[in-house]
């Protein structure tokens, strides 16, 4: 599983609950890499890693939204 910014929202929510919105946020964009991101990599390399990586992403950001409406 890669480490991403979701996961780290989700961990630091318990210091600070507004980072929990933020990782909600993630659900709503689109994960959009730059044009150089990943040259050296074949189109299917990238499109897996890409898949993969937002995957992982949706998962943690929902488990914000479940430690952000648990709350309230």
């Amino acid at each position: 599983e890669p480490p991403n910014l979701a996961r780290m929202l989700f961990f630091y929510g318990f210091l600070f609950c507004p980072f929990w919105l933020g990782g909600i946020s993630i659900l709503f964009y689109p994960l959009l890499p730059t044009e150089d991101w990943e040259s050296g990599q074949s189109e299917g390399e990238r499109a897996k890693f890409l898949h993969t990586h937002r995957e992982t992403e949706k998962k943690w950001a929902r488990r914000c939204l479940i430690a952000t409406s648990s709350l309230s």
